[in-house]
């Protein structure tokens, strides 16, 4: 019983939160990411280690959503279509689009974006 409750107690301290959060860039350019320490990774964008990021700099955290972490992915994925399909995916980048130079993505001619 010790056992459980000291693995309980450990899990809850291993068990981290996971946001996507989407960065307001100059020129009206957008960036979508995840992660589990959202400071860290705010200061890695303003410090221009990302290629996106470094090309058009941040303006402001426009949003941050917690998730899940095994949906992470699939949620940005989502969101990062979803702002392509609302602000033009040469304006947007992040999740597995997250190069300068991209094509536009087949997904956004599906009608599978809400």
């Amino acid at each position: 019983m010790l056992f459980l409750l000291i693995f309980f107690l450990l899990s809850i301290n291993i068990m981290k939160n996971y946001y996507i959060y989407i960065l307001k860039l100059e020129e009206k350019k957008y960036y979508i990411g995840y992660t589990n320490n959202i400071i860290s990774m705010i200061q890695y964008h303003l410090d221009g280690k990302n290629e996106w990021t470094n090309l058009y700099k941040v303006n402001k955290l426009k949003k941050k959503i917690k998730i899940k972490d095994k949906d992470c992915v699939k949620e940005c994925n989502k969101m990062t279509l979803k702002l392509m399909k609302k602000y033009g995916w040469i304006n947007v980048r992040g999740s597995i689009w997250e190069k300068i130079k991209i094509e536009k993505p087949k997904e956004l001619d599906l009608q599978i974006l809400s």
